[in-house]
């Protein structure tokens, strides 16, 4: 819960800074040279808002050790590409450096994503190591396709573009079936309560008395409080 009005705030302070930063700049002449398109600073906001996200699911995968250091790394990293992403405004000339630190935090936050379920024994296992491969490429690939520090040429650019949809085609893929793997399970399995009864030992918390229960409802024999005990 803290996690979610972590994110909510978090959000609605983006759309505040972003409205304040866009009114500033396209409607203040004189700030408004200091940006060469005021529409950019929306596209910034828009941006910041699903980027938050990323740090909330590499925290969680830190704090339940699944790869901690390098869940940390992509909320550090990730944190300077949304700065830099910000300061661009202002000086284009670092707007083609953007992507590295940003990808690397968008693969970090999928990576996690991934790695926030159970395992399970059999083909899930694969297919999540196919899908985190897949990502880690689609990023590389989308690093290279925007960069303009690599100066490829605009034929080169042509098939890197179609490189680019057709992983991306393959990621989502690989993405659905890998979540629905974990989901399908859960669905066909028994509804809380449905198994059958076990028997247990309890003490009421009322009145003290020890007694045999099973699974289920149950009353106390000395004072008849309801007590409810399901095995998922």
């Amino acid at each position: 819960m803290r996690l979610i009005r972590l994110l909510v705030w978090g959000m609605t302070a983006t759309v505040g800074v972003t409205a304040v930063l866009y009114a500033v700049f396209a409607y203040v002449p004189p700030l408004r040279v200091l940006v060469q398109q005021p529409s950019s600073v929306i596209t910034c906001g828009v941006f910041t808002m699903i980027y938050l996200v990323v740090p909330i699911i590499c925290t969680v995968c830190a704090e339940r050790r699944l790869a901690p250091h390098l869940m940390r790394s992509g909320v550090i990293i990730g944190l300077v590409g949304l700065l830099a992403m910000y300061a661009a405004l202002v000086l284009p000339a670092i707007r083609s450096f953007i992507i590295w630190p940003l990808m690397w935090g968008m693969l970090v936050g999928s990576i996690g994503l991934l790695l926030l379920p159970r395992r399970r024994p059999g083909w899930w296992l694969w297919a999540r190591g196919a899908t985190i491969v897949l990502v880690a490429v689609l990023a590389a690939v989308i690093c290279l396709a925007v960069s303009d520090e690599i100066g490829l040429s605009w034929q080169w650019r042509e098939i890197v573009a179609r490189v680019v949809r057709s992983v991306a085609f393959l990621t989502a893929g690989a993405a659905a079936a890998t979540m629905l793997g974990v989901w399908i399970p859960g669905l066909a399995a028994p509804p809380v309560g449905s198994m059958t009864p076990r028997p247990y030992r309890l003490r009421c918390p009322r009145c003290g008395t020890g007694q045999e229960a099973v699974t289920g409802e149950h009353h106390c024999s000395g004072c008849g409080l309801k007590i409810q005990v399901d095995v998922a």
